[in-house]
């Protein structure tokens, strides 16, 4: 009987597996499911919010399952690599060989099997999920383990972003593109529309807002026609992945830890965060080195929305305006906000919430292009966009019942989805009405895994009935109501 107790990265979920198996090879993975009647759950670097990964039965460790080979076909270079290699590791080796992805998250901390299963994404382009042009998969098939190249059709589509449910991803296949170099600067917006004006040039660019003052900020990225380093290229990496990452985070913490820390962050993003966010620094260097940070300096917890791209900045609004009644009872919401409330049932239940919280990390947003997926949070023809709320403070209740309530708030308002690898406090029926790929994506499920074994109490969630004939999103999402055009309006304006 296993005592190992696994953790994962932000400390809220915990438990311990009956075992832990780390196969050296593939065959002997197979071996092993052969004489295992124990329902079955993968790990990687537990880079997750959720219990994507929980399991009382048979744990498997990847760890070792990390090779990594470069080849080409028809002069299209591709890359296979061991579901268990860490991101990190592949990027490092293909920047060696002159290659690169075709997008990138922030971190590189997750495996390959595991950023892709849950749709991990980077900013301008599809997740990486999306690039999989095949997944080599162990699961049943008339009771024995086999393993399968899937390379086409639905099957891969559900391959590509899978939470584990079709079996475990020991290799994928990605093309590679030829290692590119980025320039990037920060500017500081009058509005969010502002910063939303600048993709036509900028499609790479993320967008920070600083909580309590709700400042913009747009970190401008585009590709360059040349590989040129500029000098001071160094400084500002050390600068973001030292002086914000870890110093600016380090400070937050410290201040959550003090009395009327509310207060205290109210006089740091008014006063003095202004002034450690420095502007109009262009530089130029290698794109894996631009657009990755040490996104995980300290422990926290992380929510990601998604919301399509014609809903971002009403959206937004919305969600501002509950983040200042989280912060402040006493915050008068809007004539707009109390109807878009009301119209969805909801005007009770945020009162629930006024005062619970206040905010106190910048909130990233991301342009993230369609996915040929059918789970993964931007599966179908329209482009989204991510909008994180993290907390690093160490008691987690407020922040989780605020980020439920938004969660809901800006599902039944907007038809947001949540990201698979992030807190998730969606029940099954929301999902059903969220995908309306998610018949394939059972069916092909129950074909690699006719009897659920790869299954847990979370992915359980996924094949729930409940209608016969759910309205997919994409129309509902067609027929705003009018509240909704209201706060379009208002927020253009």
């Amino acid at each position: 009987m296993n005592k190992t107790k696994l953790t994962n990265f932000g400390g809220n979920v915990q438990f311990r597996p009956a075992e832990i198996f780390t196969p050296n090879s593939v065959d002997e993975l197979l071996e092993k499911l052969a004489v295992t009647n124990s329902k079955i759950r993968v790990i990687g670097s537990k880079h997750a919010w959720n219990s994507g990964i929980e399991t009382e039965e048979l744990i498997v460790d990847l760890g070792k399952l990390s090779s990594i080979r470069i080849d080409s076909k028809n002069d299209q270079p591709f890359v296979v690599v061991g579901g268990g290699c860490v991101m990190r590791d592949l990027v490092d080796e293909l920047t060696r060989r002159g290659f690169a992805l075709p997008t990138s998250g922030l971190i590189l901390e997750q495996t390959i099997a595991g950023a892709t299963a849950t749709g991990t994404h980077g900013s301008g382009k599809p997740s990486l999920s999306h690039f999989l042009t095949a997944v080599r998969m162990v699961h049943y098939k008339n009771g024995e383990p086999v393993a399968t190249w899937i390379s086409g059709g639905n099957e891969l589509k559900a391959a590509r972003c899978s939470l584990g449910c079709l079996g475990i991803v020991v290799e994928i296949q990605i093309p590679l593109i030829p290692i590119y170099s980025i320039s990037e600067d920060t500017v500081r917006c009058r509005s969010m529309a502002e910063a939303l004006d600048f993709e036509n040039e900028y499609s790479l660019q993320q967008i920070f807002i600083l909580p309590t003052t709700w400042r913009v900020y747009a970190q401008r990225r585009k590709l360059c026609a040349n590989a040129t380093v500029s000098p001071t290229s160094w400084l500002y990496r050390k600068y973001w992945n030292w002086g914000l990452c870890f110093g600016f985070i380090a400070v937050l913490k410290l201040m959550l830890t003090l009395p009327f820390s509310s207060q205290f962050l109210r006089f740091y993003y008014r006063y003095l965060a202004p002034c450690l966010l420095l502007t109009n620094w262009e530089v130029k260097d290698r794109s894996d080195k631009l657009m990755v940070i040490a996104h995980e300096s300290f422990r926290h917890l992380e929510i990601e929305l998604f919301v399509r791209d014609e809903h971002l900045l009403p959206a937004f609004e919305f969600l501002v305006e509950i983040l200042r009644f989280a912060d402040d009872a006493k915050y008068e919401l809007s004539n707009e906000a109390v109807e878009l409330l009301t119209n969805q049932d909801l005007l009770e239940s945020v009162y629930e919430v006024g005062g619970v919280f206040t905010h106190h990390c910048p909130i990233c947003v991301r342009k993230v292009l369609a996915d040929a997926t059918l789970i993964s949070m931007t599966a179908g023809h329209d482009d989204w966009y991510s909008i994180s709320l993290i907390t690093y403070g160490s008691s987690l209740d407020s922040f989780s019942r605020l980020a439920e309530f938004v969660a809901i708030a800006l599902f039944k308002c907007f038809r947001a989805r949540v990201h698979w690898g992030k807190w998730f406090p969606y029940d099954a029926e929301t999902i059903v009405e969220q995908y309306s790929q998610l018949t394939l994506f059972r069916n092909v499920c129950r074909r690699f895994d006719p009897d659920g074994v790869f299954r847990n109490r979370f992915t359980e969630k996924l094949f729930e009935e409940f209608k016969e004939n759910v309205v997919s999103s994409d129309m509902v999402v067609s027929q705003p109501n009018k509240a909704e055009e209201k706060f379009s309006k208002s927020s253009k304006s």
